[in-house]
C-alpha cells in the first residue's frame, strides 16, 4: 500500500527540483528487491519507479544503532525542513510543506522516508539540479569519461564495467548531492546492505570507506565500521586513491570542485579502476548501489537463456520489464539502457572513427566493426523507390446489377442485391477508383548473395594503386586490433567492398527484406568459405584471407545450390581469377539461372569479357565511391524490376 504523505514529500522536492514528470511509489514484498530500497528509471515516459519492502522499517528499527541513527537524522532534517519552511516567501508552499512536515509526519516511516528522499536527490543529481551540474551528465559523458576508461583498465565483462562505473559516478553524485541532503538516507542503505552480507565484499567496502573518508562524519562511521573487512589491501586501496585524485580528508569543498569538474573525469575513471582492479579479482561484489545503479555480479538472480534482455510492449510488458529489472539486479539508471541502445552504440564507433581514434574498448571488433559499417554505409547515396505495384481500390461503386455468367469474376462487389425477388451477387457499372501501391509478399523475393572471388593481397591496396604498391597506401587501419595479416585500411578495395556489402543490407533492411530472405557470402581465396545465414555472413566478411585466388568447379557449386527459386547474386573482383578456364561453363550456365550482375575492379579481365561475351551483365569500376553506388543501386534495381513482374 502506497503512503500518500511520503509521496507528497517526494512530489514536492520533484516540483521544486524540475525533474521527472511523475514519481510512481509501491510497497512490495522484500523478496521482489532482496530487502532494499530501489529507484528504476523510464526514460520513455521520464518517470523514477521508486519500490519499497514492507519489512523495511521494522528490519531497520530492530536494530539499535539503526534506530538511534534514524532518529537523530530524522529529526535534524525536520528542522532544516522547518527552517526552509520559515524562510519560504510564498505562503501557499508553506502552509502545504508544514501539513507535510507536522501533521503528516511519517512516524512509522522514518528511515523509508529518509532513504527514499535521497534516492531522489541521488537520481536528479546523476542529471543535474537547476542550477548545480550532475554527473555523468549525459550519455555521452558516461561512455566517454567513465566506461570506456575503466574498461581499458578491468578489461573484463561489460556488466563488471558497468557495476564499476556506476560506483564511481555515485561517489562523484554523491559529494554534490551533499548541497542538498545529508545523505543519511544513502548511509542507511549502505547499512542495510552490511546487515544482508555481515561483512562488505572488498570492492564495495572501499566504496564505502572513500565516501566516509570524503563526507562522512562520526555518526556514519560508527553506524558502518561493524561491516567493514578492515583488511589491509581494502585501505591502501583507499588511501591510494584520494593521493592519486588530491583528495583530502576535511575538505569538502576542494574535494567536491575537483570531482564536478568534468575535465578530471577519464583520469578519475582510471585512478579508482587501478587501484580496485586487485580487488575485484579477488571477490566480486554482491551489494546493491544505492538508487537504480543496481547489484554486484554476486549478488544478482541468474536468468535463463534471453530472460531479462526482451522488453515488453505497453503497460503489461513494462511491467514486467520493471519486475525483471529489480528482481534481477540489473541497473535500472536509465544510462545503461542509452549505453545499450544500437542507435547510441553505432554513434559513438562513427565519432570515434572520424576523429581518428580506436573503436570503444567495451566493444569487441566484431561488434564495432558491424556499428562502423551500418553508419558509414548509411551515407552511400540510393535511388530509392518503393517495392510496389499500382492497383486500381475501387472506393465508391454505382448502378449496381446482378452478377452474370459472363462478367470477370473480380467485378463482383460486397453489395447484395435482389435478382426479382431472390438475393443476388452484384457487380457495378460505375465505380470510382484511386490507385494503391501494394507490396509483394516479402516472403516472395529471391535470396541475395554476395560473392566476392577475390580477396588477395590486392584488395588490401588502395583503389588507387596498380601494379606493386606499399602497403601504406591503404589507409588508416580499421581492426587494429586484428592480427597484422587481417588488418586493412580506410582507402583499400577491401573497405569498400565492405562498404558496398553493408550498403546493400541497409537497403534490404530498409525495404523491410533482410530478416525475410536468405543472406549468404562467398569468399574465394586460399580457401572458399561460405556462410549461409546474415550473422555468419557478417562474420566472414570481417575475416579476410588476403590470400591466392583458387577456384574449382564443386567450389563453384557451392555458389549456386539447386533451388527453384532464382537468386540476386553479385560477385566482384579486383583482377584475374585462377583457373577461370576451368569453371567458365559451368559458372555462366548457372549465373545465367539467377539474376546475376558482376563489377569489375579496375581493367578488364578474362572472367569480366567471357561474361559479357555471355550476356551477362558486367560494369567496370575505378574508385571505391563508384563500387559502392552501383552495388547499392544495381541491387535496388534488381529487386525493383522483380517486384513490377
Amino acid at each position: 500500500m502506497t503512503d500518500i504523505n511520503i509521496e507528497e514529500r517526494l512530489n514536492e522536492i520533484r516540483r521544486r527540483e524540475g525533474f521527472f514528470k511523475s514519481i510512481s511509489l509501491s510497497e512490495t514484498d522484500a523478496s521482489e528487491t532482496d530487502g532494499s530500497i530501489i529507484g528504476m528509471i523510464h526514460l520513455g515516459n521520464h518517470d523514477l519507479q521508486l519500490q519499497y519492502p514492507s519489512t523495511y522499517e521494522e528490519t531497520a528499527m530492530k536494530d539499535k544503532k539503526t534506530s538511534a541513527y534514524v532518529e537523530k537524522k530524522a529529526e535534524e532534517r525536520k528542522k532544516e525542513l522547518h527552517a526552509e519552511d520559515e524562510n519560504e516567501s510564498d505562503g501557499k508552499d508553506k502552509k502545504a510543506t508544514s501539513l507535510v512536515l507536522e501533521e503528516n509526519d511519517d512516524k512509522d516511516k522514518k528511515a523509508t522516508s529518509l532513504v527514499l528522499e535521497d534516492i531522489l536527490y541521488h537520481e536528479i543529481g546523476h542529471r543535474g539540479f537547476p542550477i548545480i551540474s550532475g554527473c555523468p551528465i549525459d550519455i555521452e559523458h558516461k561512455e566517454r569519461d567513465f566506461t570506456d576508461p575503466i574498461n581499458q583498465v578491468l578489461q573484463t565483462d561489460e556488466d563488471t564495467v558497468a557495476y564499476v562505473s556506476n560506483m564511481i559516478t555515485d561517489v562523484i553524485d554523491n559529494i554534490n548531492c551533499r548541497q542538498k541532503t545529508d545523505l543519511s538516507g544513502m548511509f542507511l542503505h549502505f547499512d542495510n546492505e552490511g546487515r544482508k552480507v555481515k561483512k562488505y565484499t572488498l570492492v564495495y567496502d572501499s566504496f564505502v570507506r572513500l565516501q566516509l573518508s570524503l563526507f562522512g562524519g562520526k555518526d556514519e562511521i560508527s553506524l558502518l565500521d561493524r561491516y567493514s573487512t578492515k583488511r589491509k589491501e581494502v585501505r591502501k586501496a583507499v588511501s591510494n586513491i584520494m593521493k592519486r585524485a588530491g583528495l583530502s580528508m576535511g575538505k569538502e569543498e576542494q574535494n567536491l570542485e575537483y570531482l564536478m569538474n568534468p575535465e578530471n573525469w577519464q583520469n578519475f575513471s582510471k585512478i579508482y579502476a587501478e587501484e580496485v582492479k586487485s580487488l575485484l579479482e579477488k571477490e566480486q561484489p554482491k551489494e546493491s548501489l544505492f538508487g537504480s545503479g543496481g547489484k554486484g555480479s554476486q549478488g544478482r538472480k541468474k536468468q535463463g537463456r534471453g530472460q531479462g534482455k526482451q522488453q515488453g510492449k505497453g503497460k503489461q510488458g513494462q511491467d514486467k520489464e520493471d519486475k525483471d529489472g529489480a528482481g534481477n539486479g540489473m541497473p535500472k539508471d536509465g544510462f545503461s539502457e542509452e549505453l545499450k541502445d544500437p542507435t547510441n552504440r553505432r554513434r559513438f564507433v562513427l565519432q570515434r572513427y572520424l576523429a581518428g581514434k580506436n573503436a570503444p574498448s567495451y566493444m569487441d571488433s566484431f561488434e564495432s566493426l558491424q556499428y562502423l559499417y551500418e553508419a558509414l554505409a548509411a551515407r552511400i547515396p540510393v535511388e530509392t523507390d518503393s517495392l510496389t505495384k499500382s492497383h486500381d481500390f475501387p472506393i465508391v461503386t454505382l448502378r449496381h446489377r446482378p452478377f452474370e455468367n459472363t462478367d470477370d469474376i473480380t467485378r463482383i462487389t460486397p453489395k447484395i442485391i435482389l435478382d426479382g425477388i431472390k438475393p443476388a451477387l452484384s457487380v457495378a457499372e460505375l465505380k470510382y477508383s484511386i490507385p494503391l501501391g501494394v507490396k509483394a509478399g516479402v516472403t516472395n523475393y529471391p535470396d541475395f548473395q554476395m560473392v566476392l572471388l577475390d580477396t588477395s593481397e590486392s584488395t588490401r591496396h588502395s583503389t588507387k594503386c596498380s601494379g606493386l604498391c606499399s602497403y601504406n597506401c591503404m589507409g588508416k587501419v580499421v581492426n587494429p586490433s586484428a592480427a597484422a595479416e587481417q588488418q586493412w585500411g580506410d582507402k583499400s578495395k577491401y573497405h569498400y567492398e565492405l562498404l558496398a556489402w553493408y550498403g546493400i543490407r541497409n537497403y534490404l533492411t530498409g525495404q523491410g527484406l533482410l530478416r525475410s530472405i536468405s543472406t549468404s557470402l562467398v569468399n574465394f581465396s586460399s580457401q572458399t568459405r561460405t556462410a549461409r545465414n546474415l550473422e555468419e555472413a557478417t562474420k566472414l566478411a570481417f575475416t579476410p584471407q588476403f590470400g591466392n585466388t583458387m577456384i574449382d568447379v564443386e567450389k563453384v557449386k557451392s555458389m549456386f545450390p539447386p533451388s527453384a527459386r532464382q537468386k540476386v547474386i553479385f560477385s566482384l573482383s579486383d583482377g584475374e581469377v585462377q583457373g577461370w578456364e576451368n569453371i567458365q561453363e559451368e559458372y555462366i550456365k548457372m549465373a545465367r539461372q539467377n539474376m546475376y550482375f558482376h563489377i569489375q575492379f579496375g581493367p578488364d579481365s578474362v572472367m569480366s569479357n567471357a561474361l559479357r561475351k555471355a550476356g551477362l551483365p558486367v560494369y567496370n569500376i575505378d574508385t571505391g565511391d563508384q563500387l559502392t553506388r552501383l552495388a547499392v543501386n544495381l541491387t535496388r534495381k534488381t529487386y525493383e524490376g522483380y517486384a513490377r513482374k
